[in-house]
């Protein structure tokens, strides 16, 4: 899925914990999703709300380290974490603090909570969006400006991100927007 502000999502079809997951986006030259914007985490929760699509926890790229939550791949702190968040979390229960990643969680509407990093999740990769070379008709496995990465079924969407589709079973489906 990829969306109007140049970023495409992957979704896996296994579960890892989110250490694994964060390497096997790396594979795929992307890394876990930050929904760092409101249109961003709409944008992906219409996405996972669909009625045809797996009802899964899915890792994205927000950890607890040091007394706060930050996007791991960039180390930047996540801004008011709870608005995108589940009533419940996400949040650090007394003692708890080390090894908590967010995931998006489908018994609240795939809004924010946290969960222990070394449990088993599917996950969410995002990469940035790119446009196919035109003399080798193809377009090395990344999904492009048209959505058509390996006819997973692009659909679009809105964050900077590409979704490099024509890897291992490990995804389903990237979509542009």
């Amino acid at each position: 899925m990829c969306s109007s502000d140049l970023s495409c999502y992957l979704f896996s079809s296994e579960a890892t914990t989110w250490q694994e997951a964060h390497f096997r986006c790396r594979d795929h030259d992307a890394q876990l999703a930050v929904l760092a914007t409101q249109y961003e985490d709409n944008t992906v929760r219409s996405y996972l709300e669909r009625p045809e699509f797996p009802q899964l926890g899915r890792w994205i790229g927000g950890m607890f380290v040091q007394d706060r939550w930050v996007w791991a791949a960039q180390g930047t702190e996540i801004e008011s974490p709870t608005s995108f968040a589940s009533e419940e979390g996400p949040h650090i229960a007394g003692g708890d603090e080390e090894w908590n990643c967010l995931f998006m969680d489908p018994g609240s509407r795939f809004k924010w909570s946290n969960e222990n990093c070394v449990s088993q999740l599917h996950y969410i990769c995002e990469a940035p969006l790119t446009k196919s070379s035109g003399g080798d008709g193809g377009n090395n496995g990344n999904a492009t400006e048209n959505g058509n990465g390996d006819g997973n079924g692009a659909v679009p969407s809105s964050s900077s991100s590409t979704a490099s589709s024509g890897g291992p079973s490990s995804t389903t489906g990237a979509a542009a927007t």
